[in-house]
């Protein structure tokens, strides 16, 4: 069944449709609230390199990872990054609350928009079972929840296709009625994606399919002004900051995308042919959002793929491929970009609830089929229950993991900053530049020079990292025309930067512990390395988590 509105009497026929919503809504979004509390103040490290070039753009220093540097487009998400400057420049954002609560809003935002979009295609009742149920597991799944919550620009994203789900559905809905306002919000909405994150340009191509298969109930004429001014208002926002970052960052592409491992065309191979890495990465995302039926989402993009070519009702068919080209698309994204250290399928945010509605939108579009009896509502709702609470074991694990052992908290790198500063302070260094990985916390807090020895904001180690130059080369680069004066380096970092077993790196830099490292030329005539690390010692209990968390709920406008 898939009855036009108010066409068939439901139990909540009658209800007000914002009464409707909440209801579907608020349950799934109170979940995500007790969820999103178990990681306590916890941001990731990264959150704070967006955080530091939103401030210096809305304090005037420019869009640069400190006062002073060249500029170097050392993030990724500039919409998100825009966003916090605002916030910033209205003297609204405080790191130790802001990102939460922006994030919880934008996912509330998000979850209204994904009912509103299956409200659009499915009768009232049905898009409360199939909605609410969808949502409540993504609300309960680790790998959704940790990310939105993160500081980084994951519930922004989410927001989007939300969105463009909505305007997509609703084109289908309703055809020619909508004529340009739709496919004007679409582009903005499709704009918006490509600008928070980069893979995130390939939704564009959503917005047109769900115009292309209204076409056959519609004139082609219809079509084609739709498609272009879709067209429009997607390419004059994405080009416009196209050509600001070529003027102001001198270059066609983010400096991240030199710094880190990109697409490559084995990796497009893997995808094509199901094999290898692909089909690896392919499974541990369907394990992760339904770890009792790992195959369960193959299955479900087979059964859409198969859907939209066999059922006779073309509208439903329509409705099926857009739901499902969501997943399609969020799935190949986390499939062709690099393994991603972060853990917990950072890139795989958007498969997570449209997977859920995909499911639920099948069960009852070809499996629940007829009307809506009351063995049937029982049969879905059984469904979903079944679903959250054979599932629950192992997102409980999940969680219970990942917030004993938070990967790389911004408070953690911060209180670094807070006992490099004091060091510097201490022997009497005035102007220190220190190399390091982990940059958020440095930038918001160090009063060095940040050197990024993982070349996010360094044009020019983000250079060696492209070419694939050897460690070697970029020990060269580091201590032949770097010289920083403080380093800090481990695990991985040791090796990937050169300067684990190089002997200019031990003959030039004092060994202080625990991967730090001072330039012997940097010490003061009366301070040597000895007495340098004593000094390190001694500080080293000097400054901790509170003193980084009350310094970041300082970090605001102006200061």
């Amino acid at each position: 069944m898939d009855s036009q509105f108010g066409a068939d009497r439901t139990p909540m026929s009658g209800l007000r449709p914002s009464i409707v919503l909440a209801g579907t809504v608020l349950p799934a979004f109170f979940v995500f609230l007790w969820h999103g509390s178990c990681y306590g103040t916890w941001l990731i490290d990264d959150a704070g390199i967006s955080f530091a070039y939103a401030h210096n753009l809305a304090s005037g220093a420019g869009w640069v990872s400190q006062p002073g540097r060249d500029p170097v487009e050392g993030f990724s998400n500039p919409l998100w990054t825009l966003l916090v400057a605002l916030l910033y420049a209205l003297r609204l954002f405080s790191i130790s609350l802001t990102p939460k609560f922006v994030s919880c809003l934008l996912v509330a935002g998000s979850f209204v928009m994904f009912a509103a979009a299956i409200r659009r295609i499915m009768d009232q009742f049905e898009a409360v079972l199939v909605t609410g149920s969808s949502l409540l597991l993504a609300a309960a799944n680790p790998g959704f929840v940790i990310w939105c919550v993160s500081g980084l620009e994951n519930p922004l994203l989410t927001f989007l296709a939300a969105g463009l789900l909505f305007v997509s559905a609703s084109v289908l809905q309703d055809g020619e009625r909508l004529r340009k306002r739709a496919c004007l919000i679409g582009g903005l909405l499709a704009a918006g994606l490509a600008l928070t994150r980069p893979d995130a340009l390939i939704y564009a191509i959503v917005f047109p399919l769900a115009l292309a298969w209204n076409t056959a109930r519609t004139s082609m004429r219809y079509f084609r002004g739709g498609l272009m001014v879709y067209s429009v208002y997607f390419a004059v926002p994405v080009l416009s900051y196209l050509i600001f970052r070529r003027i102001y960052f001198h270059d066609w592409l983010p400096n991240t995308y030199y710094a880190k491992p990109g697409v490559t065309l084995d990796g497009l191979f893997e995808v094509a042919s199901l094999s290898g890495r692909g089909a690896a990465k392919a499974a541990d995302l369907s394990s992760a959002i339904c770890p009792v039926l790992p195959v369960l989402t193959p299955v479900l993009l087979l059964a859409a793929a198969v859907s939209t070519v066999l059922l006779p009702d073309r509208q439903v068919a329509g409705r099926i491929a857009v739901l499902g080209s969501f997943v399609a698309l969020a799935f190949l994204t986390y499939i062709v970009l690099p393994q991603d250290w972060m853990g917990e399928y950072r890139f795989g945010t958007i498969a997570f609830p449209t997977s859920y509605l995909l499911g639920f939108y099948l069960l009852r579009q070809i499996v629940v089929r007829g009307p809506l009896t009351f063995s049937k509502r029982a049969s879905l709702i059984g469904v979903g229950l079944a679903g959250l609470i054979s599932s629950s074991p192992a997102f409980v694990q999940r969680e219970n993991l990942f917030a004993a052992h938070p990967q790389t908290p911004l408070e953690d790198v911060a209180t670094s900053a807070l006992k490099y500063n004091a060091f510097a302070d201490e022997i009497g260094l005035e102007h220190p530049t220190l190399l390091l990985p982990d940059l958020g916390g440095t930038l918001l807090l160090s009063r060095a020079r940040a050197i990024d020895v993982a070349g996010l904001c360094d044009r020019d180690v983000a250079a060696i990292y492209h070419e694939r130059q050897p460690p070697a080369m970029l020990a060269a680069y580091i201590l032949d025309h770097v010289k920083p004066d403080l380093i800090h380096i481990h695990d991985y970092w040791s090796y990937r930067s050169g300067l684990s077993g190089n002997p200019k790196f031990r003959m030039e830099y004092a060994d202080l512990g625990d991967g730090d490292y001072i330039r012997r030329a940097s010490l003061p005539a009366e301070i040597n390395a000895e007495d340098a690390r004593m000094i390190k010692a001694r500080l080293s209990d000097g400054s901790t988590r509170a003193d980084a968390h009350f310094q970041l709920s300082q970090f605001k406008f102006g200061s």
